[in-house]
């Protein structure tokens, strides 16, 4: 088990941009208010499955290992380019496309 652990399940919504402006603004709000609740309960959940499966693992016999914090930091830069450079390797069509989404969608919040 190595930690800082690096990928997070995430909960996503896309949606064609000139769809979703059609829809009336108190729906264009309930839509995204509801993502964000999704996401916060989907993280919450996935969080806490990941804690008890940690505590199946150490049950077994697997041991931690927790990298200093100077190598984290590198770890966690590194992880998330190697995920995207797989992602348009294994799709050089819609692979760059996609990172630029999810990249624009994670600084929005």
């Amino acid at each position: 088990m190595l930690f800082p652990t690096y990928y997070d399940v995430r909960s996503s919504l896309l949606m064609n941009r000139a769809a979703f402006e059609k829809l009336p603004a108190d729906l264009q709000n309930l839509l995204v208010e509801t993502v964000r609740e999704v996401e916060e309960w989907g993280a919450k959940v996935f969080r806490e499955e990941a804690e008890r499966e940690r505590d199946r693992l150490r049950k077994q016999g697997v041991e931690p290992v927790t990298l200093p914090d100077a190598e984290a930091r590198q770890f966690l830069k590194i992880a998330p380019e190697t995920l995207w450079e797989q992602i348009v390797k294994d799709s050089p069509r819609h692979g760059p496309r996609l990172r630029e989404v999810f990249t624009r969608a994670a600084q929005l919040g």
